[in-house]
């Protein structure tokens, strides 16, 4: 429904293995999917509305809950790399081909590594603050060691 707003958008369930993960979207479906990965141990919620709805205003906005957490089943992975697997097994499950990820604290570790070419899937990443020692070992060339970036990094 167009005038869903993030206070408004149904939770959905989609089952990955044994993890159900929750998840919200709200905004123009035909705006690239915007993908938003939240600080370890946060649900969906915890972003501000404020915010989600801003972004929902051009973008087809997508929250959800890490697995073990919120409203999602499942254990909670204990490594980024882990997290990240789950999040590209989320974004395959509800059909996402092509997106744009921004993440918070952990969130931006992971859209780092799912901003990094080989994974294929995201159009490009930011991330508010972070530094992923165990990306930067896996791809040196492709995660920068800064603690602060944001980039637009297509895939190809």
């Amino acid at each position: 429904m167009p005038n869903e707003t993030h206070e408004t958008a149904p939770t959905q369930l989609v089952q990955i293995g044994d993890v159900q993960f929750a998840y919200r979207r709200f905004g123009p479906r035909r705006a690239t999917p915007l993908l938003l990965c939240n600080y370890f141990a946060a649900n969906m919620d915890d972003w501000d509305p404020k915010v989600t709805n801003g972004f929902a205003a051009e973008h087809d906005v997508i929250l959800f809950d890490y697995p073990g957490i919120g409203r999602s089943s499942g254990e909670t992975p204990s490594t980024v790399a882990a997290l990240t697997k789950h999040c590209v097994a989320f974004s395959r499950a509800i059909g996402l081909t092509q997106f744009d990820v921004i993440g918070f604290s952990v969130g931006g570790m992971i859209a780092q590594q799912l901003s990094a070419p080989i994974i294929r899937t995201c159009s490009g990443g930011s991330s508010c603050s972070g530094r992923d020692r165990e990306a930067e070992r896996e791809w040196p060339s492709t995660i920068s060691p800064s603690t602060t970036w944001t980039t637009r990094q297509p895939c190809s």
